[in-house]
């Protein structure tokens, strides 16, 4: 992992600083306050090394390897969300599994770290939950107006998205929803002021999006 840091004014850093992580870290790199100090944290999943690597920053530029990182994430993590997924305030993950071939689908799935507030993760009981065939995104977000966040992935082998509720410590596949051809990019918002999430997917094969509004 290398991090670039800028002077404020356009320039940055070179060539950078280097920091270790797991095995083919892949696709997806996210920043967020992971154990509650006020400064930005670097959480990347390992592509190969079926894991993911939290690095605690220290507001001064530094990262170091959070105790017990990297932790386990299913086979083959692809790309990862943040988000507290189970009411107890603290930064939860939930990860998308695909190897990257599609002839594969038996790694598909998402599966959910539980964070305790200091760095620390472990898999949800139940873990990885199922969804179409070759997912390569998730997002979070309401999407039922329990108040309680919700999965949804793409799925670009099977050309659907599938839809996972959260509720009582698990998730459930609530439905699967065909979209276009070669689901890739994945979008939640309110797009009609109705205080529920709805989807929007880009299907590379057709060129086109598709809108799901939430009912």
């Amino acid at each position: 992992m290398t991090v670039v840091f800028g002077d404020g004014r356009g320039g940055f850093s070179s060539p950078g600083v280097q920091f270790p992580v797991g095995k083919s870290p892949y696709e997806r790199v996210r920043v967020a306050d992971i154990n509650g100090d006020g400064h930005v944290d670097i959480i990347t999943t390992n592509h190969e090394g079926d894991s993911v690597t939290i690095l605690l920053g220290d507001g001064k530029g530094g990262f170091t390897e959070a105790a017990g990182s990297p932790f386990p994430a299913g086979k083959s993590p692809f790309g990862v969300a943040i988000a507290d997924l189970n009411g107890d305030g603290k930064p939860d993950l939930a990860v998308v599994n695909y190897s990257g071939h599609a002839d594969q689908p038996a790694n598909d799935g998402v599966t959910i770290l539980l964070g305790d507030g200091k760095g620390g993760f472990k898999i949800m009981v139940g873990s990885p939950f199922p969804t179409g065939h070759a997912p390569t995104r998730l997002a979070i977000g309401d999407v039922n107006g329990d108040g309680i966040p919700d999965v949804v992935t793409n799925n670009l082998a099977s050309n659907d998205i599938t839809i996972l509720l959260s509720g009582k410590g698990t998730f459930t596949r609530a439905a699967t929803i065909v979209v276009g051809g070669g689901p890739y990019g994945l979008a939640l918002g309110d797009l009609n002021g109705d205080g529920k999430a709805d989807i929007v997917v880009a299907n590379s094969r057709d060129n086109n999006i598709s809108v799901l509004m939430s009912r």
